[in-house]
């Protein structure tokens, strides 16, 4: 899941929708259009938490996240 390139790179691949008692759920996989890797699985409104504290949040909410998620986890 490690990439060296900016998010604006990253794209969506194997978009799947499906319609269950009104509500919309979408699945797909993110990958880097540049180096074709893998970074992420989204579904149901969100990615793999990796791939948020990475790459989408900044400041102070990426180092609060951060601590949370692999310091406290452990």
């Amino acid at each position: 899941m490690k990439c060296k390139h900016n998010i604006k790179y990253h794209k969506r691949k194997n978009y799947e929708y499906e319609e269950c008692h009104g509500y919309h759920l979408s699945e797909y996989d993110i990958y880097c259009s540049k180096c074709g890797k893998k970074l992420s699985h989204w579904a149901y409104g969100s990615a793999e938490p990796e791939y948020i504290i990475k790459y989408e949040l900044k400041g102070f909410k990426k180092i609060y996240w951060w601590f949370k998620f692999y310091i406290l986890k452990k």
